[in-house]
């Protein structure tokens, strides 16, 4: 969990209900593509 909540301070992202499955926090790779994806989400959605 304390992984989550520094994602989520230090990008200024939401992991949120489906995001939050184990699967996504395997390896640095994977991690990194979240955040990614959980990042242009939001500008995305700012525009």
């Amino acid at each position: 969990m304390q992984l989550v909540v520094h994602l989520e301070s230090t990008y200024d992202i939401a992991i949120i209900g489906p995001e939050l499955k184990l699967d996504n926090f395997r390896t640095a790779q994977v991690m990194a593509a979240l955040v990614l994806r959980l990042s242009q989400d939001g500008v995305a959605a700012d525009a």
